[in-house]
């Protein structure tokens, strides 16, 4: 799967990452988890400590431990590119269409089950709607819900007609950083 070697789930983080599912569903903030699982000696990932962001991440982006749909089973390639801005020549992310993203399903890495992906996305939703309604002026224009359960699933429907999703994922190398938390590549 990756670079020709298969992944299986890391089964020393694989409760890590559920316990900080758990944590969050149960109304835990990322800042709390993070500062526990610190406290403890947790190791996060590549070794480095916890930080608020690698729990929480960018739902849009699909980065952190949160918004990580290969714990869902679901691996998901191309969703951004890096572009170098011509002025300060510093990389910065862009979203992909979702029309250009790589889906694959791979179920024997899922460690999340659907009840609780649903629970922690449906938190993320009301914690962004609290965020944006104290501050109206940071409420976009056109916003998007990040991907639930069903529809993390029905990219099983999608890749069986003409959609975009059922490019040949095994044809796309992925990028060498994307071995993840609870994988071992």
């Amino acid at each position: 799967m990756f670079l020709g070697e298969p992944c299986t789930v890391n089964e020393v983080e694989a409760p890590i990452v559920r316990r900080i599912f758990q944590e969050f569903a149960q109304g835990r903030s990322p800042r709390a988890i993070a500062q526990s699982l610190n406290k403890e000696d947790v190791p996060g990932p590549a070794g480095r400590s916890w930080g608020p962001s690698t729990i929480y991440g960018n739902w849009q982006r699909g980065t952190g431990i949160l918004n990580n749909e290969l714990y869902i089973g679901r691996l998901v390639w191309n969703r951004q590119q890096f572009i170098k801005d011509p002025n300060t020549e510093r990389r910065q992310a862009r979203l992909n269409p979702e029309s250009k993203w790589v889906i694959e399903e791979v179920p024997h890495l899922r460690i999340i089950e659907d009840s609780l992906w649903i629970s922690v996305k449906k938190r993320q939703r009301e914690s962004r709607s609290q965020v944006m309604t104290k501050d109206k002026a940071s409420v976009p224009s056109v916003h998007a819900d990040p991907v639930t359960s069903s529809q993390a699933f029905s990219s099983v429907e999608a890749a069986v007609g003409d959609s975009p999703r059922s490019v040949n994922p095994t044809t796309v190398a992925p990028p060498p950083e994307t071995k993840e938390l609870a994988t071992i590549c």
